[in-house]
């Protein structure tokens, strides 16, 4: 696995704050190999895809018909949304470049 876990700052019942994203990354021992997945398009990529952005930034979406941008906004790690107990979400092994995350 070459993602690490953000770690988790607060938790209760209703609400979970996560480290920021470049926090995460920088703790990553190969930080562009790091898988992420994009909000917008709901697709999988690496770091090393990113594009930049509007403001100078490499935060935006690799997939030329979405343009997202933005860590911890439009961009997270690959598994910060899945959903427990539900099947067919991929392991790290799994995901390719421009898989659908399932929803």
């Amino acid at each position: 696995m070459t993602t690490p876990t953000q770690e988790i700052l607060y938790e209760d019942s209703h609400l979970t704050i996560r480290e920021p994203l470049v926090r995460t990354l920088d703790r990553a021992e190969k930080p562009e190999e790091c898988w992420l997945m994009c909000l917008h398009c709901n697709r999988f990529f690496q770091v090393k895809h990113l594009q930049v952005d509007f403001l100078g930034n490499r935060q935006q979406c690799p997939f030329l018909d979405c343009g997202a941008a933005g860590f911890d906004v439009d961009i997270h790690l690959w598994d910060t949304w899945r959903q427990k107990g539900r099947p067919g979400w991929p392991t790290e092994d799994q995901l390719v470049f421009g898989m659908e995350a399932p929803y």
